[in-house]
């Protein structure tokens, strides 16, 4: 069967980095549709894709210099969703060696879920007559303080101290 040179590809979702990222794999896949079946293929499909997160890594969140932008990793600066996405594969794909280290955390759980809304874990505005004391904007914006959830869950737990939200 004789493959065509080109190959269209038509996706619901739009976004330009969900397309950017699945236009670069069906092309990988394209340029490398005669070796589907070889052993190793899978090893380097998984390669390519890790050499691609890292390339979208140095785009969205580090400076020329390939260091990570402090600036671009603060919640006042629209950090990247990515950068979540980017941050929860290292843990579970190092889960082994982390867990020799933090035999607590259940690795096993973990699941990769899709969410866009970034939040504050420690409240951005607490109630101080309650005692709770507010962060410095510093700390309170950045990437640590940070998290991935629903929207609706935020509005449920926004003031919140991170204990009662666990």
């Amino acid at each position: 069967m004789k493959l065509p040179s080109t190959i269209n590809v038509c996706v619901t979702f739009t976004a330009y980095k969900d397309t950017k990222w699945l236009s670069n794999a069906l092309r990988f896949l394209f340029a490398n549709a005669s070796k589907l079946n070889d052993p190793d293929f899978g090893q380097k499909f998984y390669n390519f894709l890790e050499s691609l997160s890292k390339k979208f890594a140095y785009e969205r969140i580090c400076d020329g210099s390939r260091k990570i932008d402090n600036e671009k990793m603060r919640y006042n600066n629209h950090i990247p969703v990515y950068a979540f996405n980017l941050m929860d594969y290292v843990l579970w794909k190092n889960q082994t060696v982390l867990t020799k280290t933090f035999p607590h955390v259940r690795f096993n759980e973990f699941r990769f879920t899709y969410g866009r809304s970034i939040e504050h874990w420690y409240p951005q505005n607490t109630n101080e007559k309650e005692g709770q004391s507010k962060m410095s904007g510093d700390l309170l914006h950045s990437f640590g303080n940070l998290c991935i959830i629903v929207a609706s869950q935020n509005s449920e737990f926004g003031r919140l101290y991170p204990k009662a939200k666990l």
